[in-house]
């Protein structure tokens, strides 16, 4: 890859208080990009040293589809030289609830499927309900859905709280649901 020289002047104005200079920054900047199955990171190194003693480096790295970077700025001014170490982060975005559902369902079973693509949201509520688990187990044993497992499932639902009990309202629109988009799909 090749290396891109640079040339900084920079000239410092005499004040009041104190002698003043010029210092005439010369360095090399070269940018590597780094490829790997997971991440790709461009970096971009920077060293240049100056006519006063003054010497310093930039080191920056630019995640590119990255989970992770790390990096470190080394600042000098006169005779002072400041280090900052970046520790490194984990950028995770939010994970898709639909597609972590549908990888866990066996090829062809389109009801999994189905369950994942268009009732998930219902479907983990009432699963995160024992009543609402419960009462649905009874449907699928009965191959009913919705007003239909009244009487099937009526002594289950009793036990629950009733078709006023919170099992109860989490079930039924999640049976509605499924009833709507799933039922050609489910077996039950």
């Amino acid at each position: 890859m090749p290396l891109v020289v640079l040339v900084l002047a920079l000239a410092a104005c005499r004040d009041d208080d104190g002698p003043g200079g010029i210092t005439i920054v010369t360095g090399v900047t070269s940018n590597v990009t780094t490829l790997t199955p997971d991440t790709t990171s461009t970096t971009t190194s920077t060293t240049a040293s100056g006519s006063e003693g003054a010497s310093g480096s930039t080191s920056t790295t630019d995640p590119v589809d990255a989970t992770s970077s790390s990096g470190s700025t080394t600042t000098t001014t006169g005779d002072e030289t400041t280090a900052v170490d970046v520790s490194s982060t984990t950028m995770t975005g939010p994970v898709d609830p639909v597609a972590a559902c549908l990888e866990k369902v066996d090829p062809g079973d389109e009801c999994s499927a189905c369950i994942c693509t268009d009732c998930l949201d219902l479907w983990n509520a009432c699963h995160d309900d024992q009543g609402c688990a419960i009462i649905q187990e009874c449907a699928q044993e009965s191959s009913c859905y919705g007003i239909d497992c009244l009487d099937a499932c009526e002594t289950t639902i009793n036990l629950w709280g009733g078709i006023g009990g919170t099992s109860f309202g989490l079930w039924h629109p999640m049976t509605n649901c499924l009833e709507a988009t799933c039922r050609p799909l489910c077996p039950w």
